[in-house]
């Protein structure tokens, strides 16, 4: 992916692909069992089977039943990632166009000390501060209770703040390992939800939906980030999104 000019900020990975992997292997995963007992079955119609007649019919019924149950599983999985998905696109669209003395990496893969530890939805550079974004596609109202974001006022199985902070620890780390020592300030940015009292901070995160990203983005100020730094920031984060 790139950014529509030179006017704009250079972008490099491309949003939303690790959530479109993770889905299809996800709920492709029953599958795998299907197939595993299929094989089985096709061993005991051999010669020589190793189950009875009534042991194999009961685990054809047992083998349809799997597959009706995983078909509309694997549906809502791969309907889930894919939404996620696209909030990743509509959050690259806006970070696309900051200034071109920015940069934007997408699906940054985090890994410090020898392991691996996940992915960054995006990072931005600019010329003051390096800002993971955490990126969610939730529908229905927005409330901030302290530091938890509850939707439809129902808390989320994992909060975005606490998300966000570990992502940026890790990218902190990541980063150090590869000699740069540098704060990552923490976003999270709903892309379809509404906050209706604006950007707001929350647990030490920021929290924005999409219209205002942007304005966040370029709102971190302080200290210029010294060119070493920066261009050893940038190498890094490059080599982690090919």
């Amino acid at each position: 992916m790139t950014a529509p000019s030179s006017e704009y900020a250079k972008v490099w990975g491309s949003p939303g692909e690790r959530a479109r992997f993770t889905g299809l292997t996800r709920a492709a995963a029953p599958l795998f069992l299907v197939v595993g007992v299929a094989g089985y079955l096709l061993r005991a119609a051999l010669p020589w089977p190793g189950l009875t007649p009534a042991a194999t019919g009961f685990l054809f019924l047992a083998l349809s039943a799997a597959v009706v149950w995983s078909l509309p599983f694997a549906r809502r999985r791969v309907a889930s990632y894919f939404k996620g998905a696209r909030g990743e696109e509509w959050v690259a669209h806006e970070l696309a166009f900051l200034p071109a003395d920015c940069s934007v990496y997408h699906g940054v893969r985090l890994s410090s000390g020898g392991r691996t530890a996940g992915d960054a939805d995006h990072v931005a550079v600019t010329p003051f501060a390096v800002i993971l974004v955490e990126t969610k596609n939730w529908s229905g109202r927005l409330a901030i209770d302290g530091e938890r974001v509850l939707c439809n006022g129902a808390e989320p199985s994992r909060q975005p703040v606490a998300q966000a902070l570990e992502a940026a620890r890790e990218l902190e780390r990541t980063l150090a390992g590869r000699g740069c020592r540098v704060q990552v300030r923490p976003v999270v940015c709903f892309a379809s939800g509404r906050l209706p009292q604006g950007p707001v901070e929350a647990g030490g995160a920021t929290l924005c939906d999409v219209r205002a990203l942007a304005s966040v983005v370029k709102g971190f100020g302080g200290v210029s980030l010294p060119e070493l730094d920066r261009g050893v920031i940038e190498s890094c984060l490059q080599s982690l999104v090919e």
